[in-house]
Order: structure tokens, then sequence, then C-alpha cells
């Protein structure tokens, strides 16, 4: 992961735990404040899809769909997700949030 990256993530993480903590109250803004990245010509961010934020998180945690079982109860479903045939509902997104460290809001 390249510097710029890191360092916007970790800014992001950052605000997300200041609003938890409840310093913060502008939520929308904090988690993204900015494109995450570039991915295959695209920027990640506030106007990506949660499938390609998702696609994006499991690149850079070097993930492959059956290390996400867990959350999506097989590897199927992931990929019905992936290529769009399928939404992520509000509890695998909030355990995606929970897993990568990020909003629940990026997934849904």
């Amino acid at each position: 992961m390249d510097k710029e990256l890191f360092d916007e993530l970790k800014e992001s993480a950052n605000q997300a735990l200041e609003h938890a903590q409840g310093k913060r109250t502008d939520l929308r803004t904090t988690v993204l404040p900015k494109p995450l990245a570039k991915m295959k010509g695209k920027e990640v961010g506030k106007s990506s899809s949660p499938r390609d934020v998702l696609a994006f998180l499991m690149e850079q945690h070097e993930l492959k769909q059956k290390d996400l079982v867990d959350i999506f109860s097989s590897s199927g479903t992931i990929s019905q997700e992936l290529s769009g045939a399928r939404e992520i509902s509000k509890a695998q997104a909030k355990a995606l949030g929970e897993k990568f460290r990020v909003s629940a809001e990026l997934f849904i």
C-alpha cells in the first residue's frame, strides 16, 4: 500500500473513531473525506459502489472470496455481490465495516 493511501485511510479511521467517541457529528464527511485511491482507472471513495469498495478492500488486504464466507455464508453469495447481481445487506455491511475497520456506510 502506498504512503498516500495509507495516510488517507488512517485519517479516515481516526475521524470515524472520533465520531464513535462522540467528538464528531459529521459522520458522512469524516468517514469519506475524499477518494481513497485509484483502482483500475476508477476512484474509490464517496461515489464508488459498495461492490467497488469491497473489491478494493479485498485486494488491499489480499483476501479471497473464501476469506469472507463467515460474513456472506458462501463464496457464491460473495460472487453475486461483487458482480452486482445481489446487494450487500445491512447486516453484512456492518460485519464488513467491523472487519475492515471502516464505516458500514461504505457498503450500503
